[in-house]
């Protein structure tokens, strides 16, 4: 196991793309079995549903394409063999049809970064969660608000840490610039962030699907479930740093 993600880590804590995908795919599958057996056994556990049937459908729905997008992110000769497919299937015959499609370049480049754009997925993962918070409740009413704040923490773990350093002797000024740094570093997944936590809030107030709370077992349950699986892919990617660049943490 070392060995095969240590040929697949360009730098301590840094993934390759292939294997992001593939890890991404995991968590998702993950997450909706642990949510749908939750959605079983919440109210003989619980006493209710907060989980209505509607937002678990579309749930497992999205979480289905998300996993399928992220399977086919894993390897780039499946994605190249999908858009030959699609392209066979609309050209019209001819002989020069096999070298045509043979060709990479039937990718568009700007369209193959897109579709190849691991942020996109990450994205769809959090629009997810964001999803399944508003169906069961909202911010202040949901078991499942701390998965987001897990699944930052998880991101962070499997991402490289940006080259931003104050120096060997930071003045004031210094503090500014690489405050500035960071968030420019950090803008996306803030905007992000900021937007779901936003759009959660107004639509809870505005066009509510769920307005009673969630039990308080069922909250700390979630909470802690939440905690262990972040704690648990921290571990592993701190063992896969030491494994892979040995001697580079104390």
């Amino acid at each position: 196991m070392g060995s095969f993600f240590g040929n697949r880590f360009s730098s301590p804590l840094a993934f390759h793309d292939s294997a992001k995908a593939m890890f991404g795919a995991v968590s998702t599958f993950v997450l909706l079995i642990t949510v749908c057996l939750i959605f079983v056994f919440e109210k003989p556990l619980f006493g209710q549903n907060q989980l209505t049937p509607t937002g678990l459908d579309y749930f497992i729905k999205g979480g289905a394409g998300i996993i399928a997008w992220l399977f086919l992110r894993a390897s780039s000769e499946e994605i190249h063999s999908l858009f030959v497919m699609l392209a066979r299937a609309m050209r019209i015959g001819g002989e020069d049809d096999t070298d045509y499609l043979d060709n990479r370049d039937i990718v568009p480049r700007r369209l193959r970064r897109i579709v190849t754009n691991l942020w996109i997925p990450v994205t769809l993962q959090f629009s997810l969660v964001w999803w399944l918070i508003y169906a069961s409740g909202g911010l202040a009413n949901s078991p499942y608000t701390s998965v987001l704040l897990a699944m930052m923490l998880i991101g962070q773990s499997v991402y490289p840490a940006a080259p931003i350093g104050l120096g060997s002797d930071p003045r004031l000024r210094d503090f500014f610039v690489f405050i500035g740094r960071m968030a420019r570093y950090y803008a996306y997944p803030q905007l992000m962030f900021g937007s779901l936590l936003i759009g959660l809030a107004l639509l809870q107030q505005y066009h509510p699907m769920v307005t009673r709370p969630a039990p308080a077992a069922q909250t700390i349950f979630v909470t802690q479930v939440s905690i262990f699986v972040s704690m648990c892919v921290l571990f592993i990617t701190r063992r896969l740093d030491r494994t892979v660049a040995p001697g580079t943490r104390s």
